[in-house]
């Protein structure tokens, strides 16, 4: 094995105990980890690529730091992960591997984290599950017609994404039976054996999505009072300022004002145009709340807020990172 994924592996291990903890990774970890990756690159011989994919890889995760995507030290962890992979690996899209395993990671660790809490509310994710029984029946009909041409190219990563676009849509009935007769004809009893098991990776999607639904509602936010706000505290919602008062609006999006429209609030979908000038405080940003934007709020007579609770990202990342070290992605998409 290589020496420099053991310290890594020693890295990833102290971060994630420590952000499982206490929801932060201390600065001096991370900057020692980010040290020893670069120490490792200089013993390998790495030259000028590799200080450019370091570089590149702070730059992608500052950037994610500034649209509020993580908190400042989970972006020094993803460089210093990033600088280990970079040791032996002269490959410009690695930030960007490193991003998508560990989203696809994002799910199935904070659910394995927060088990205890989705085992406590059973029952809502029972009566999500039989709500979701008809939608993924209609939708396995459709399956087989679109993962017959998928298997032109045998991309796991590809399936995977069908598959979980079609636990997200609604199809008609008439349109799914159609597909799926149609598939028949071509398929034969491959088709039935197509449809059972996109019926059952759809219900398991489903399953996936309420629990984390569970979790961002029940784990990851809270009401706060605003007399207890204290700097630093991640609003969860859009709080926009309107004339004296304060409202909570869905954010400055075309989607979200054509949603609002739809649903006849077309007060708050222009809200939702407005320049982001009008917004007090908002989720798009890291660093959270600012005592001059906890005062505004309390003279504009805002009793209580919603706030965003910290996800642990560290052990998401790690399971990117070890799922990088290993080459999953090449088998992901077909390519291996």
């Amino acid at each position: 094995m290589n020496e420099h994924l053991v310290v890594a592996a020693a890295f990833c291990i102290l971060a994630s105990v420590y952000d499982l903890r206490e929801r932060r990774i201390p600065n001096a970890l991370n900057y020692g980890g980010l040290i020893a990756a670069i120490a490792f690159g200089a013993a390998a011989g790495a030259g000028l690529q590799f200080v450019l994919l370091v570089a590149g890889s702070f730059v992608f995760a500052y950037l994610l730091y500034r649209i509020g995507a993580w908190a400042g030290g989970d972006a020094k962890f993803f460089t210093a992960l990033a600088a280990f992979l970079a040791v032996n690996r002269a490959d410009v899209f690695l930030p960007f591997e490193l991003f998508l395993l560990s989203a696809l990671f994002l799910v199935p660790v904070s659910i394995a984290l927060f088990a205890s809490l989705v085992v406590g509310r059973w029952r809502e994710l029972r009566d999500a599950v039989k709500s979701d029984l008809r939608p993924a029946f209609e939708s396995a009909l459709l399956a087989p017609a679109i993962l017959s041409v998928l298997s032109l190219w045998p991309s796991p990563l590809a399936m995977f994404i069908l598959l979980a676009v079609l636990s997200f849509i609604r199809i008609p009935l008439f349109l799914g039976v159609m597909a799926f007769g149609v598939s028949a004809w071509f398929l034969g009893p491959n088709a039935f054996v197509v449809a059972a098991f996109s019926f059952a990776a759809i219900l398991v999607i489903g399953v996936l999505k309420a629990s984390f639904g569970l979790l961002q509602q029940h784990a990851f936010r809270s009401t706060v009072v605003v007399g207890r706000l204290a700097p630093g505290d991640v609003p969860a919602e859009f709080i926009v300022a309107v004339g004296d008062s304060a409202r909570v609006v869905a954010g400055p999006s075309l989607r979200n004002a054509i949603s609002l429209v739809s649903s006849g609030h077309v007060a708050d979908a222009l809200l939702a145009l407005r320049p982001p000038a009008r917004f007090i405080a908002g989720p798009n940003r890291a660093a959270g709340f600012s005592s001059s934007q906890i005062a505004e709020l309390k003279r504009r007579g805002v009793k209580q807020v919603v706030v965003r609770r910290t996800l642990p990202f560290a052990p998401i990342l790690v399971a990117g990172f070890a799922a990088s070290a290993a080459g999953v992605l090449p088998w992901l998409l077909g390519v291996r």
